[in-house]
């Protein structure tokens, strides 16, 4: 048991071999949230695609929108595309005290511009589509290997500086049709699964990993 903000609270035994150190990084978190010091899901990192790779991205959702339509999904705005690394809590206790909104958002981003500037070269290749249920269609970055290990680095680091990530899974991707909110009608027998398997989707042009942005979440 442990006392958080006079009540007792049961919690993971952080003493068991099982328990690696992504865990205690986030039971470290929840106790931080229960007593008020942290703020939930407030902030993200994510990576800007370049005007090639968007244009790219266009294309493929035009080829499948009539699938998409049947399978009643909207299309993600292109436009505002990006990838997202991570999605944060800010441990205001670990923070500079009276520090503003704009103050963390600038000492953040210079600390992810050195970082990003000490790692040998990196880029966003894309291939093959992937879904989250029926509720989201994506195209997958490929080397997924190489932006966990950014990742990992980048999260390390920020934990230092009070920010804690608020979800371990990883599953690189960019997002290209969400659920809509109106059920359609359709006679058409075609399942999720049969666009996401489908081999004719155009190439989408490489983006360079050259800039990582720490934003506040939208409300």
């Amino acid at each position: 048991m442990a006392h958080v903000g006079g009540e007792e609270r049961k919690i993971p035994n952080i003493l068991s071999p099982a328990c690696n150190a992504s865990r205690l990084v986030v039971i470290h978190w929840q106790l931080a949230a229960t007593s008020g010091n942290v703020t939930m899901k407030s902030h993200y990192a994510s990576v800007p695609l370049t005007t090639k790779c968007k244009e790219d991205l266009k294309e493929v959702q035009a080829m499948l929108l009539d699938d998409a339509r049947n399978l009643n999904l909207r299309s993600s705005v292109v436009q505002d595309a990006h990838f997202t690394l991570s999605v944060y809590g800010i441990d205001k206790s670990k923070r500079k005290e009276g520090e503003t909104e704009e103050q963390l958002i600038e000492s953040v981003n210079k600390l992810l511009q050195d970082f990003l500037q000490k790692r040998p070269p990196l880029e966003l290749t894309f291939g093959g589509l992937g879904n989250f249920g029926t509720r989201m269609v994506f195209i997958n970055l490929t080397n997924e290997k190489q932006l966990g290990t950014l990742r990992q680095d980048m999260n390390d680091l920020l934990q230092k500086e009070g920010i804690f990530t608020t979800d371990n899974r990883f599953t690189p991707h960019v997002t290209l049709f969400r659920e809509g909110s109106r059920r359609r009608f359709s006679k058409s027998s075609l399942t999720v699964q049969d666009l996401v398997s489908r081999k004719d989707i155009p190439p989408v042009a490489a983006s360079p990993l050259t800039k990582i942005v720490f934003q506040k979440l939208r409300d």
